[in-house]
């Protein structure tokens, strides 16, 4: 799925105003600059996943609604705010493992294999030091 990044910073836009939030009220509380969320919704740069997880933690929004224009009735799903849940109390380190593994789903399903394979073979090295 390719985002379209003008849509994405309208969107965003409309639903900080909607939640009557000015500009610098929204980057003070995700801690970004004013300008760095201007030009998100201007389309100048694109928000990193971390940027985008708080403000929808702040503005609460529809994430398909925010990704694609289509909305599930406004109101975040219970599946995306346990995932977000779940993200905030992960450490950074398995922020990026989380993110790699997500990445990697986007593009191939192999991946997956790789990983179940990987895992056997460690469990496996593991057995044989403990010679069971």
């Amino acid at each position: 799925m390719e985002i379209d990044s003008f849509a994405l910073g309208k969107r965003i836009r409309e639903i900080r105003k909607q939640r009557g939030l000015t500009l610098i009220q929204v980057a003070e509380q995700i801690g970004v600059s004013q300008g760095f969320l201007s030009r998100v919704e201007n389309a100048k740069v694109a928000p990193s996943l971390e940027n985008l997880l708080a403000l929808g933690a702040l503005l609460q929004w529809d994430w398909n609604y925010l990704l694609t224009g289509s909305s599930n009735g406004g109101a975040s799903s219970e599946e995306e705010i346990k995932v977000l849940s779940l993200w905030r109390k992960l450490t950074s380190r398995d922020r990026g493992v989380l993110m790699y593994i997500l990445d990697r789903l986007n593009h191939k399903e192999a991946v997956i294999l790789r990983l179940a394979d990987e895992t056997e073979e460690q469990e496996a090295e593991k057995a044989k030091a403990f010679n069971l």
